[in-house]
């Protein structure tokens, strides 16, 4: 049986699901669930696409996304926020822009599958990006 591994409460947390985790820099933020709020953070939101990467269209089978992305982005760097809660969100929000922009017919169905293709990206291949965000809104893992 491994040995049991003291800590520095000054230095580090004891997490239930990262064990013991450095307070900072956080290592992975899904491993801090006590992080604490960066001071005076004000999240940034950038539109469709991720920060600093290629660019992705704003408005994909015309209907306007860039408020949802906003929205999502702030999502991702409010400290605390759950991930799979901002996906949805940011699901529900497209399609409600689809419905608003298009009558029943091919138009909305083509609207809801670009919204269907963005979430997918986001649920599937966000992890790196909502971690980024959690560790800018984020300034340690614990009290």
């Amino acid at each position: 049986m491994p040995k049991a591994r003291c800590y520095d409460p000054k230095l580090e947390c004891c997490t239930p699901v990262g064990g013991i985790q450095p307070k900072f820099p956080i290592k992975v933020a899904e491993w801090c669930p006590d992080r604490v709020k960066q001071k005076n953070f004000r999240p940034k939101a950038n539109g469709c696409g991720p920060e600093g990467g290629p660019k992705v269209p704003d408005a994909p089978a015309g209907a306007d996304f860039k408020h949802a992305c906003d929205g999502h982005d702030i999502c991702y760097a409010t400290c605390r926020q759950d991930k799979g809660a901002c996906d949805r969100v940011f699901h529900s929000q497209m399609r409600a822009e689809c419905r608003l922009e298009f009558g029943i017919g091919p138009s909305r169905l083509r609207c809801y599958q670009a919204a269907d293709i963005y979430y997918t990206a986001v649920s599937k291949a966000g992890a790196d990006a909502y971690d980024k965000a959690q560790k800018q809104g984020c300034n340690r893992c614990c009290p």
